[in-house]
């Protein structure tokens, strides 16, 4: 969108590419003293200033109540969509250090504060050597107090751009984050692409090229990891958190432990094509934000008004809102159709998908991190689904469909190779003291499609079994193991794990499925119906846009621990439809003591506690996706049927499995 003004261009150019200056007039001209000056109060000031001609809210019109470095409430206007954004810059650009920019991602790792001088240090990584504040006599650090008030703390975050985010996701963000032509030119000083020196046919710079653009302050970006700045007492981030951040760029040499000898940069000094010494891109947040863990952007909708019309209605006058209803009819149709007329599975694979993990275990000890989980927390919510009796064929079909649906989808499949040489957890490297990034690495609500039929005969490794132990963790604990050399630390996470293996899967997943599959008649066939199949979807734009609103929304409630409520009435039937259960099992077990001398079944009975605890799970996932806020008598008969059918089918699978 243009601008409203010639000047409002003319000051957003200036305060983009020089906002260190513009900040330093800012300390000058409204407070008193530099050294008094909250960072808040400054950046807070700065983004007025930015935003003084513009309506739009900081991050766009999308944006949520804004986070300020100092955790101030409110939302403060800015031209955060039209600022040149890391995430989408093409592979050929630069980016000039000092320079205002936005950028969209997850915390890696959270690093240990760094103290700075308030007077000089403020957005910068170093105080310049010619400001007078950095010579401070003892009579002028007693007159302001002492050290501790010309000395502040930022928090520091090593985050990564957001991984595994699907096609319709990016193109999403890319047009929300681009920039019109006309306005790049004027605003985005600090971008600087040469196409002339771009050799025919290449996408990235030469080596001589980024040594140069590096000598005049001109830094090519690479999509790696950044470090994150937070001017605030409490910097709210935790690992695999999303934040999105408008910050000041700065780049600058590697610190010195992570440098090369003195023997290598003689030699890139003398070498003109030999790569440019490395450097750490540093981002000094002026205002930052968490991002939504189900989508990026505005693609939740507002599903809570759904909950708040059902508390006005009694019990037996409630209906379905008829908008859900079509969405999640026309979903199952799709995952019925893709499963090979699989209507049960169909049903599993909806609430799967809106899973989410709302409570960990309480009567646990505490962990010192609120990111990290102790050894015997309990993830409630989560639902890892196990497919069986699939072919490798299935387990495509089933990424592709998800692709078009979920914001953030990973596939792995579980070969020999992969297990025995993949990192799948975090290891801290003592050479450089920096942490190795794991594949598990991944934000919440990030779907997980594990694929066992890739699993071949054969020895697997120390680090094969290792990454089959972080699996099994991650599945029954939804933890992620960081190895930090001296000891290790679980850290939580919440993702989607569907399996898809041809057996009863390695790992521990909550529901194990077996496929029925009624209009299968060859995988010529199967291929066909299913390319069909992905074309209607992707055709029709308006339902795959519901769609993905349904379930994002949808999980969002899930994730939230206020959404869903059992009222006494019914505690009182679920426990008796219990209490009738276990008695029935427990006859059938005396009965086959006294007739077969063996002990009775309960698991298939549904009797034990880990059963009720699925079917609880289960009946406030099924109550959340038909938009009720209490289950009732119905929908906890008919996750009881589900479970029947299921069990019957896995004792069905095992009687026919070979010996």
């Amino acid at each position: 969108r243009k601008l409203k003004s010639q000047p409002s261009i003319v000051m957003n150019q200036a305060m983009i590419s020089q906002p260190l200056q513009h900040l330093d007039e800012i300390c000058a001209a409204e407070f008193s003293s530099s050294t008094a000056a909250k960072p808040c109060d400054v950046a807070q000031c700065f983004l007025d200033r930015l935003c003084s001609q513009d309506e739009q809210l900081l991050f766009g019109t999308d944006a949520s109540p804004v986070k300020n470095p100092a955790g101030a409430s409110g939302s403060a206007p800015s031209a955060g969509a039209r600022l040149p954004c890391l995430n989408e810059l093409p592979p050929a650009a630069g980016v000039r250090s000092e320079t205002l920019v936005k950028f969209r991602g997850m915390v890696q790792a959270t690093l240990e504060p760094e103290l700075y001088h308030r007077s000089a240090g403020l957005f910068r990584d170093r105080p310049p050597a010619s400001q007078a504040e950095c010579q401070l006599t003892d009579a002028e650090v007693a007159a302001a107090g002492g050290w501790a008030s010309l000395l502040g703390e930022r928090q520091r975050c090593l985050c990564v751009p957001v991984p595994h985010e699907t096609g319709w996701l990016r193109s999403e963000l890319a047009q929300r984050d681009r920039l019109e032509e006309s306005e790049l030119a004027s605003l985005c000083a600090g971008l600087s692409v040469a196409d002339s020196e771009v050799p025919d046919g290449a996408g990235k710079p030469t080596q001589a090229k980024k040594a140069r653009l590096a000598g005049d302050g001109v830094h090519s970006w690479n999509g790696d990891s950044v470090e994150l700045l937070v001017y605030a007492d409490e910097c709210g981030l935790k690992v695999h958190d999303l934040v999105e951040t408008i910050a000041i760029l700065s780049v600058g040499p590697v610190p010195s432990s992570d440098a090369p000898d003195d023997e290598n940069t003689e030699q890139q000094q003398q070498d003109p094509d030999a790569p440019p010494p490395p450097s750490v891109f540093r981002l000094h947040s002026l205002s930052h934000r968490r991002l939504a863990n189900q989508v990026l952007g505005s693609f939740v909708p507002a599903a809570s008004g759904l909950l708040e019309a059902e508390d006005k209605q009694p019990e037996e006058e409630q209906q379905d809102d008829p908008k859900w209803s079509f969405l999640r009819n026309a979903l199952l149709g799709v995952f019925t159709d893709a499963l090979h007329g699989d209507s049960l599975a169909a049903e599993y694979l909806l609430l799967h998908l809106i899973s989410a993990v709302y409570l960990r275990g309480l009567d646990d000890p505490t962990p010192d991190d609120n990111s990290a989980v102790s050894a015997g927390l309990v993830a409630v919510g989560k639902l890892s689904l196990n497919l069986t009796c699939c072919r490798a064929q299935l387990v495509r079909h089933v990424a592709r469909l998800l692709d078009l649906l979920v914001p953030r989808l990973c596939r792995l499949p579980l070969s020999l190779g992969c297990l025995n040489s993949g990192q799948l957890t975090p290891k801290l490297d003592c050479d450089t003291c920096r942490l190795r990034p794991g594949l598990l690495q991944m934000p919440a609500h990030t779907q997980l499609v594990l694929d066992e039929t890739a699993l071949e005969a054969g020895r697997l490794s120390e680090t094969g079994l290792a990454n089959v132990r972080a699996l099994s963790r991650l599945v029954s604990r939804q933890a992620v193991e960081f190895d930090l050399q001296m000891y290790r630390k679980d850290f939580a996470s919440d993702l989607r794990v569907l399996v898809v293996s041809e057996g009863k899967s390695v790992l521990p997943c909550d529901v194990l499925l077996p496929l029925e599959a009624k209009n299968f008649v060859s995988q010529a066939a199967a291929e066909k119906d299913f390319n069909l199949l992905l074309e209607k979807v992707t055709l029709d734009a308006p339902f795959l846009r519901e769609a993905r609103r349904y379930l994002a929304g949808a999980g969002q409630l899930a994730a939230d621990s206020g959404t869903y409520e059992i009222g006494a009435e019914q505690q009182a039937w679920i426990e008796a439809d219990f209490v009738r259960r276990r008695q029935a099992a427990r006859s059938k077990e005396n009965a086959d003591k006294i007739i077969n001398n063996s002990a009775g079944d309960d698991e298939a009975e549904g009797a034990t506690a880990e059963d009720l605890a699925l079917r609880l799970v289960l009946c406030r996932l099924l109550t959340i996706s038909l938009g009720r806020r209490r289950p009732t008598r119905a929908i906890w008969d008919r996750v009881a049927r589900m479970e029947a059918e299921r069990k019957r089918r896995i004792l069905m699978a095992s009687k026919n499995a070979p010996a």
